[in-house]
């Protein structure tokens, strides 16, 4: 059975957005101190910029907040690129068609199914 995507809401778009950046920002801010502490210690301070330099010095609590907070600002670059995806895509949707996707439908093998089950009980099957 072939189903057609029309539209997206926004807000569903935004949550979605919001939670991805959340959880891969949050990933990503802890990779990312891993790393500089791991190239510190492994390469000594010449292969990390000055700039950097700070990070290296930081203890675990403090990466963790780093990663919170680059988590926080993934979140809201994902939320805003959620709602701008899915405004783009109903535009685009309405002027040339959405998303074809093709699913089984399962419903015809449960109603055979109850009804078989119906019969045997003696009850009249469920339409």
């Amino acid at each position: 059975m072939r189903r057609e995507i029309r539209r997206i809401e926004p807000w569903s778009a935004v949550r979605v957005g919001f939670f991805a950046g959340l959880v891969a920002g949050f990933i990503f801010g802890l990779l990312n101190g891993a790393i500089v502490k791991y190239l510190a210690g492994a390469m000594g301070t010449q292969m990390i910029p000055p700039d950097m330099m700070n990070v290296v010095n930081l203890s675990g609590g403090a990466l963790i907040a780093l990663a919170l907070f680059t988590s926080l600002i993934s979140s809201l670059m994902g939320a805003i690129l959620g709602v701008f995806t899915a405004i783009m895509y109903n535009v685009i949707a309405s002027m040339f068609g959405g998303l074809e996707i093709t699913v089984i439908d399962d419903e015809p093998a449960k109603t055979a199914h109850s009804r078989h089950v119906a019969e045997e009980d003696g009850e009249p099957p469920h339409e």
